[in-house]
């Protein structure tokens, strides 16, 4: 929300135009997942390591997933 509010306030405040709006969102991003991109270019080369971690979290998402369609479809009358 701080960023939205000064990107707001550069915008209003006048030169600051749309251009110079992408620029500065652009860096924004880079600097808020600059952690994922480096463990990325890390498990990139890995593809071992990767296959597994992809494992490990399809079986996370299949336990939760599971659990709320459980709870979906009693809600719904189907079980």
């Amino acid at each position: 929300a701080r960023e939205a509010d000064e990107l707001a306030g550069k915008l209003r405040a006048g030169g600051f135009g749309y251009g110079d709006a992408k620029k500065w969102l652009l860096e924004v991003l880079l600097r808020r997942f600059a952690f994922e991109r480096m463990r990325h270019a890390e498990l990139l080369p890995d593809e071992a390591e990767l296959d597994r971690l992809l494992a490990l979290g399809a079986a996370k998402a299949r336990e939760v997933g599971s659990v709320t369609l459980t709870r979906v479809r009693s809600a719904l009358g189907y079980r």
